[in-house]
């Protein structure tokens, strides 16, 4: 038999270990939903950018696929660079997260 201090600690720890359930799930939505657009876009982009031409429509362009992206050369090899070092980060992000997640779980199990 519990005395009533006893039944309200574990009231707590019981609304305390719900709420941290119910943050997790949302954290894990919110992360599925954050790779879904993440994919999409990278898709949508891949399609939109395959079908341009590869000299984007200017003469005597063949040969710069950076160009496609603007009419300077080195401005679209910028934006390439930039694009590049943000899928980076998002990578690099992503594995930390995962990472972070799965030593949690690691921990919980013990």
């Amino acid at each position: 038999m519990l005395s009533t201090g006893e039944r309200k600690t574990e009231i707590l720890k019981r609304a305390d270990r719900i709420k941290k359930e119910r943050a997790g799930r949302v954290s894990r939505i919110t992360a599925g939903i954050a790779c879904a657009a993440s994919l999409c876009l990278i898709i949508v982009l891949s399609a939109v950018l395959s079908g341009l031409p590869a000299n984007s429509g200017m003469a005597g362009s063949v040969g710069m696929a950076a160009s496609i992206f603007s009419g300077n050369e080195m401005l679209g090899y910028l934006v390439i660079g930039i694009l590049a070092f943000i899928l980076g980060v998002s990578a690099t992000l992503l594995c930390f997260r995962l990472r972070d997640k799965e030593e949690d779980r690691h921990d919980r199990d013990r």
